[in-house]
């Protein structure tokens, strides 16, 4: 939940710091000398951030009020380790979800059966259950 919370942080940052650069140049169009490159540059960013945003807005409301998905099944646990950036990916029923790689240590690679909770837009897993 702390990391999600962090990610959200983040991606609030994002979205004013590139909307308050695109209002700067915006408003100084005329003193500034490459202004329509900034300004490209900024929309491109604010829109991207725009749409990240949402997702982890609507995540982040079925977080707080407690309302995950579920899916139940065979889980394909997969870890991928690309030096700075590794993460985990499983399947669960054809569903692909993902986690960070310390979110749940305890979980070896490999086939299992289990429960997964998961918030719908970004697919992030928040518990998993293991049956024997």
């Amino acid at each position: 939940m702390i990391v999600f919370s962090l990610g959200f942080l983040f991606q609030s940052v994002l979205v004013l710091g590139s909307f308050s650069v695109f209002v700067y140049f915006w408003k100084n169009k005329k003193s500034q000398p490459k202004t329509k490159s900034v300004l490209a540059g900024s929309a491109l960013v604010l829109m991207i951030s725009l749409y990240f945003f949402v997702l982890s807005s609507l995540d982040f409301i079925h977080l707080l009020s407690g309302n995950a998905e579920t899916a139940k099944g065979e889980c394909i646990w997969t870890h991928y380790d690309g030096g700075k950036n590794s993460w985990v990916e499983f399947t669960v029923g054809g569903l692909a979800l993902q986690t960070g790689t310390n979110d749940f240590p305890k979980i070896e690679e490999g086939s299992f059966s289990c429960e997964a909770k998961y918030l719908p837009y970004t697919k992030k897993v928040i518990e998993i259950q293991v049956h024997d």
